[in-house]
């Protein structure tokens, strides 16, 4: 069994357990599971389920030619720096849950999280446009946690010392994702 053909059976087979139980419901006692016409109550457990797991194997091992040109980010810096920050963001974000901040911290969370996750992708992008894509995602997600960073010191849940920290973290990002995305756009002219 080919690949596709077990990903297909692994989909089929809570399907023929559920025939299968139906099919072997001892006489009298009603079903466990309800049928598609009519939902029927249960009073007996259903019988223990064991299904073995889908068996299959691979193709044999093809090869492909693979481009010469590989996309990466020309500052390879720039993937430390971003889950540097990421964990500072995390602490952050324990921090402000701890003062009972939710709103501000949970959007702070998913757009400095996102920067490094959006650099990461890029780094295994199909195409130059897909790379330009990821880093462009990256820069805008960038550009959003200086904006929540503004907003948590503007409103002292952060001291000025942790905002320039931050900001100056992000904004060093902000920087190597431009000239990266600077960098991939001429390349393709």
């Amino acid at each position: 069994m080919f690949l596709s053909e077990a990903c297909l059976a692994a989909r089929e087979a809570p399907l023929r357990a559920v025939k299968l139980l139906r099919s072997e419901a001892p006489a009298g006692v009603s079903s466990t599971l309800p049928s598609h016409r009519s939902a029927r109550s249960f009073t007996a457990a259903p019988p223990p389920l064991h299904l073995a797991p889908p068996t299959f194997t691979l193709r044999p091992a093809q090869t492909f030619t693979i481009k010469k040109e590989v996309l990466s980010c020309p500052n390879p810096n720039s993937s430390p720096q971003s889950m540097d920050f990421a964990v500072s963001i995390i602490h952050l974000v324990k921090h402000l849950k701890s003062q009972r901040e939710s709103i501000i911290s949970n959007q702070i969370g998913r757009s400095g999280t996102s920067i490094g996750a959006n650099i990461r992708e890029a780094q295994y992008a199909n195409s130059r446009a897909d790379f330009i894509s990821k880093l462009q995602i990256a820069l805008k997600e960038a550009n959003e946690t200086g904006y929540w960073l503004e907003l948590l010191f503007r409103t002292n849940y952060i001291s000025e010392a942790e905002y320039q920290s931050l900001d100056s973290a992000c904004t060093r990002i902000r920087v190597m994702l431009i000239a990266s995305l600077n960098t991939a756009k001429a390349h393709t002219k």
